[in-house]
This record gives structure tokens, C-alpha cells and sequence, in this order.
């Protein structure tokens, strides 16, 4: 919501709190236009950082954030039939699993499963309404579709050709990565990319903390958010794509009105090898809506496990202001 700031606060616990005020909106534009160097009337910055629902007529253009280099990996996903429901992988979705902001419900009727195993295509998910600026409605909610048909995954190695302003120009010679979920419909997709191979690794998640172009984590020390413009990875980008039957370019798709909100990857050993873990994280991050385990090749595996030997968490992770002796 263009203007609307939010203050957050965290215990030494991790235990968030939060508030919003309004900033004036003249010397928000003026900051806008400040920062991104650019000429624009207020009225014309209104219009476009208005929320837009529909985003149909926006053609996506990778070839603007990344160089595509080769295919590394084709398979199909496996659906996590042992996760738990209301497991959490964000200290954010953790606070409002423990406070029952969401039911299943199959055939409109409340249901109980454990695990993701025990779901059908179909269910749906009733996550309590976020009402503008922070309040989870009682009385209204959101319905979110379970849908397992993520039916192919495609793994390319990316050159990105993006940066934040004052960055470091050099880029990791580990390499990066895209990754694109379709849909066994062939009309939707899910793509993220500029994953460094060097952040994807055992010890950490690997956050898209929302959908679009470089967006930095909600909540966080302003000197981390300094340390991670100027020594982190460049913009990594993710998108919800769909396409008509007629078409043949992809088209982004408003994700927060379909209810998706993060991805999470983490790679894990198993059965000799190695896994990467997709796990995609609902509306407001009130609970995880489906998660997918894609068994790496071994030139991939190799990669992740080199990456994994070499990790030592970077200055913009680690940093902390506690001040707690």
C-alpha cells in the first residue's frame, strides 16, 4: 500500500510486533523520485504504484533480468506426502499456524488431515482476511484451492544482468540458477531465478520473501538491508505466469490474489543423493499450501554439495543488534 510504513519489532525471541503510519504523501513521492532519479508528476506516481489486481496485459521479459544459458535438469516433482500440515518454514507463518488462522475444508466441511498425503485435489484452504493496514478478519476469509498438479520442473543455469544501485558489480563464480514449475495444465507456471549456488545450500533456507524483482525481506536491522544492497547477491526475481490457449508469450499474474506469497528452498540429502525442497507459502504466509521434493543429477547434486562445504552465512544473515549481553 504506496505510503502506508510499517514499524516492526522483534524479541530476543523472534516474537514480532508492529505498527503502521502515513507518510505524507508529497514527500513520499518526493523520496520516490529521489532515490530512483527520475522525472514524474504526483498524479502520474499515484496512478502507477495503485494496487493493480489484474496484470494480464504485462508480458513477462526474463531476457531483462537474466542471460538464459543451459537446461541443467527436466524432471518431475515429488509431492511432500509426509509434511505436516501447519509446519511452518517462516518465523512469520509460525505465529499464525499457533493461533488457527486457517481450516481445511473438503466438500465445505471442516476436515482434520495431518499431512499433505492425506489431502485431494480440491481442498480448500479458509485462511482468516487480511483487512488494510494489519488486521486478520474474524469474520471474513480468504479460500485457497489445493492444487498438486505441479506436473514438470526445469533447472537452467542463469547470468544476471541486474544490480542494486551501489552493489558490487562482480558476480559469483559459483554460478546461478532458474527455476520454473509448470503446471500440468500447460497454462500456468511458477519461475524464480538469480539464485546464487553459493546461498543454496544445506545450512539455510533460501527465502523469496514476495514476487517480483529484488524484494527484500519485510522486517529487518537498516544496517543488514545496507550490508545486503551493497555485498549481497544481485536481484533475484519470481513470478506467477499464465498464458491463454492462443498465446504463446507468458503473462504475470497477480499472485497475492491467488493466494501465494513466498517460495522456499532448501536442499536435503536423501537416498544417497541429493533433493532440492520446494516449499510454496499462501496468502499473508498464514500457512504452507504445498510443498515438493525434486531429486537433484549429479551435476547439480555436485554443485549443492561444493556450495554446501565452502558456506560460511554472510555478513547481511548474521548480523544482529540485539544488544543482549
Amino acid at each position: 500500500k504506496p505510503g502506508l510504513w510499517e514499524l516492526s519489532a522483534k524479541d530476543s525471541v523472534g516474537e514480532l510486533y508492529h505498527s503502521w503510519f502515513d507518510m505524507p504523501m508529497e514527500h513520499y513521492f518526493e523520496m520516490i523520485r529521489a532515490v530512483n532519479k527520475i522525472e514524474i508528476s504526483d498524479r502520474q506516481l499515484s496512478s502507477t504504484l495503485d494496487y493493480q489486481t489484474d496484470l494480464s496485459d504485462v508480458t513477462v521479459e526474463l531476457q531483462r533480468l537474466r542471460k538464459a544459458g543451459p537446461i541443467l535438469l527436466e524432471t518431475v516433482p515429488q509431492l511432500a506426502i509426509d509434511k505436516k500440515i501447519g509446519a511452518y518454514s517462516t518465523q512469520d507463518s509460525r505465529r499464525k499456524v499457533q493461533k488457527g488462522y486457517f481450516q481445511i475444508l473438503r466438500a465445505g466441511e471442516p476436515i482434520k488431515p495431518a499431512t499433505f498425503g492425506e489431502l485431494q485435489a480440491g481442498d480448500i484452504f479458509k485462511v482468516k482476511k487480511f483487512v488494510s493496514p494489519g488486521v486478520y478478519s474474524a469474520s471474513k476469509a480468504e479460500y485457497l484451492r489445493f492444487d498438486p498438479d505441479w506436473s514438470k520442473i526445469g533447472i537452467r543455469e542463469v547470468t544476471p544482468l541486474t544490480r542494486y544501485p551501489g552493489s558490487k558489480a562482480a558476480l559469483d563464480p559459483s554460478g546461478y540458477l532458474e527455476i520454473t514449475l509448470y503446471h500440468r495444465d500447460r497454462q500456468r507456471a511458477i519461475v524464480i531465478g538469480n539464485i546464487p549456488f553459493s546461498l543454496l545450500v544445506e545450512q539455510e533456507d533460501y527465502q523469496i520473501p514476495a514476487f517480483g524483482v529484488g524484494i527484500l525481506p519485510p522486517s529487518e536491522p537498516i544496517e543488514r538491508r545496507y550490508l545486503r544492497l551493497r555485498d549481497g547477491p544481485p536481484p533475484h526475481y519470481a513470478y506467477l505466469l499464465e498464458r491463454a490457449d492462443t498465446q504463446a508469450d507468458w503473462a504475470v499474474t497477480n499472485n497475492h490474489e491467488k493466494g501465494l506469497e513466498q517460495v522456499i528452498l532448501r536442499p536435503f540429502r536423501r537416498d544417497g543423493g541429493f533433493w532440492l525442497r520446494i516449499t510454496l507459502v499462501s496468502y499473508e504466509r498464514i500457512v504452507d499450501l504445498l510443498e515438493m521434493n525434486v531429486r537433484l543429477n549429479e551435476p547439480l547434486a555436485q554443485r549443492i554439495e561444493l556450495a554446501t562445504e565452502r558456506y560460511q552465512p554472510p555478513l547481511f544473515r548474521v548480523y544482529s543488534d540485539a544488544n543482549i549481553l
